[in-house]
């Protein structure tokens, strides 16, 4: 079963290179695509757990050994689980959210 994963993040001051990164690596370990319903969310679904998603942005934004995260970066990986989302998404999310919901949560 591949998790379906909610990633939400503020990089504040951040260079656009570096939203464009993180954007690239989300859409690169997604297994059926991402859905961005609101600015600064994705949903994906991928074989990876919340740890290694979570590692592998903050390996993104700490560019060299040594150099901490700004105050102001933040972000959060958490899995979601069927029976208690509610919202709003347009025909194009929600379909998208139907086939990840269908392909094995």
């Amino acid at each position: 079963m591949k998790p379906l994963l909610m990633i939400s993040y503020d990089l504040n001051k951040a260079a656009s290179e570096e939203y464009k990164a993180l954007d690239e690596y989300l859409r690169s370990i997604a297994d059926t695509g991402v859905m961005t319903p609101l600015e600064s969310v994705y949903f994906i679904q991928t074989e990876k757990s919340v740890d290694e998603v979570n590692k592998g942005i903050r390996a993104l934004l700490i560019k060299e050994e040594g150099n901490p995260l700004r105050s102001d970066t933040k972000w959060f990986v958490a899995p979601i689980k069927l029976g208690s989302s509610a919202g709003y998404l347009d025909d194009v999310e929600a379909a998208w959210w139907k086939k990840a919901v269908s392909q094995g949560l």
